[in-house]
């Protein structure tokens, strides 16, 4: 009886490995289909995204925005020369100067970029990155932290208690990057 379960046992085998073997091939069919739906498109777009267009804004323009995204947008102030390109999507509010002659939209990351995030409890998220190896923090007036990382120097994050967002500051330069984001600048539209 013994070597007949083992006999039945070990046919089993077989179909036993070709169903895991199945069931791996459905899962890595369904992360492919999953992946291709989901991935960055070409333009460097996520398909949420793709149907927002930048907008040259007025300081005026950019004060309507909190408005109609129902949290705060925060921006680096007005610069002489630069034009606001404003993008706004579900996930963020983008604010980049770009210097005179520069289109809107250019797809270089050399440019000054502001963007606000909808985070809920973005303040204590932010601080507890500041506890990271590698980080770099600065407490803010107003009850503010901004910190960076050695590991994306050119991103500053900044939050301020009792706000439900996250501010990224982006400059191409990592020094200017901080200068700007420590300095207390990095406020909202009013």
């Amino acid at each position: 009886m013994n070597a007949v379960n083992e006999r039945a046992h070990g046919d089993r085998s077989p179909f036993l490995r070709l169903r895991v073997g199945a069931i791996v091939a459905v899962a890595v069919a369904v992360a492919l289909i999953l992946w291709l739906v989901l991935k960055d498109d070409d333009n460097g777009n996520d398909n949420g995204s793709a149907a927002a267009k930048p907008t040259a804004a007025t300081v005026s323009d950019l004060q309507a925005v909190p408005d109609s995204v129902g949290h705060p947008v925060f921006w680096a102030g007005a610069r002489t020369g630069y034009t606001y390109e404003l993008t706004s999507i579900p996930r963020g509010v983008y604010v980049r100067y770009l210097p005179s002659g520069v289109p809107l939209g250019d797809n270089q990351p050399n440019y000054l970029t502001v963007a606000t995030y909808p985070f809920r409890n973005g303040y204590a998220a932010t601080r507890k990155t500041a506890r990271k190896q590698g980080a770099i923090s600065r407490k803010l007036p107003g009850g503010g932290i901004a910190v960076t990382n050695t590991a994306q120097p050119k991103s500053v994050y900044v939050a301020y208690r009792g706000t439900d967002v996250q501010v990224e500051v982006f400059d191409p330069s990592p020094a200017r990057a901080r200068r700007l984001a420590f300095s207390g600048r990095i406020v909202p539209v009013r």
